[in-house]
């Protein structure tokens, strides 16, 4: 909200390895939308099945979201059905392959390429946290080599191979880095900000 925060561009968010200033793989473009619809077989969404979109929450939040997708959609006649859960169940049916669209976000346990990667291996199929039951060879076969390697370069190219396919495939569409605002009084000390590390409390002291 209120422009706070970066339109994504990578599955490594900025000051992370492997992150990168190429522009975004898709744009917000209801003509090119509609194009590319009809040229799948469905102009104006016509013949295409319903979509069922999962919110994670029941809460007022939650629900505006629902509806703002559903109306975006419906402008290049995709229509969505929105499913309400509680949190629980939302776990549940994604422990089960049971979603079909639905929004969800991830903060990095720490600062590497690879723990965004896990997420979309075949290994950690749920009930590990790869949530979209992807699988892609030639992304797992470049994992392992970018693990085998200490050649920065080597790295490096392995992980924009890794991170094409992903914008090829598009197991996620991404939508944005989240940005956090602190304000901090002057007899707080030890403060850090940033947008990894959420137990920055216990570090702090006040005089």
């Amino acid at each position: 909200a209120h422009n706070v925060g970066q339109i994504a561009n990578s599955i490594y968010p900025p000051g992370v390895l492997g992150s990168t200033a190429r522009n975004p793989s898709f744009s917000y473009n209801v003509d090119k939308a509609k194009s590319l619809l009809a040229h799948a077989g469905y102009p104006n969404g016509l013949n295409l099945p319903e979509l069922r979109f999962d919110l994670r929450n029941t809460s007022t939040k939650s629900r505006q979201i629902g509806e703002f997708f559903k109306k975006e959609l419906a402008k290049i006649g995709i229509h969505l059905k929105i499913e309400l859960n509680t949190f629980p169940a939302f776990l549940e049916k994604a422990k089960q392959g049971n979603l079909q669209l639905w929004l969800d976000g991830w903060t990095m346990d720490y600062p590497d390429p690879e723990n965004s990667i896990q997420l979309l291996l075949e290994k950690n199929h749920p009930p590990g946290p790869n949530t979209t039951f992807y699988r892609n060879s030639n992304l797992e076969s470049l994992f392992l080599k970018y693990q085998a390697t200490d050649d920065m370069n080597q790295r490096l190219n392995y992980l924009h191979n890794i991170d094409d396919i992903i914008a090829e495939d598009l197991p996620w569409i991404l939508l944005n880095y989240d940005h956090h605002i602190y304000l901090v009084g002057r007899g707080v000390e030890n403060f850090t900000g940033t947008d990894v590390i959420n137990n920055y409390f216990k570090y702090l002291k006040k005089h």
